[in-house]
């Protein structure tokens, strides 16, 4: 029984920073129409300034809330499965992180 108490706790030592996850800011596009974009691990309180190029740009700045996340709706755009965008999250003026989705693979090229 002892051998097992330890097997478990170097086990669990082993795994707390892996599961903790990542400190750095991550975003991601989970939603196409309307485009909503979500990021996390950010500094709470801060204003994150989201960027949006595809087929139109736009440009909006949202706060962080407590836990570090945001959401942001582009209400007026959508992007359809052969549409490409690129999405660049700034904070604090640096730009933290940039996102390419690229179009579904059995899409025409672009002319």
């Amino acid at each position: 029984m002892r051998s097992v108490r330890a097997s478990l706790a170097i086990l669990a030592l082993a795994a707390g920073p892996a599961a903790a996850g990542p400190s750095v800011p991550v975003i991601a596009i989970i939603a196409s129409a309307p485009v909503t974009v979500v990021g996390t691990h950010y500094r709470p309180g801060r204003t994150a300034r989201v960027t949006l190029s595809g087929t139109v740009r736009a440009s909006r700045a949202v706060v962080v809330n407590r836990n570090g996340r945001f959401r942001m709706i582009f209400s007026n755009v959508r992007l359809g499965r052969c549409s490409a965008a690129l999405v660049v999250v700034r904070s604090d003026g640096v730009a933290t992180r940039t996102l390419k989705r690229l179009p579904a693979p059995d899409c025409p090229p672009p002319a």
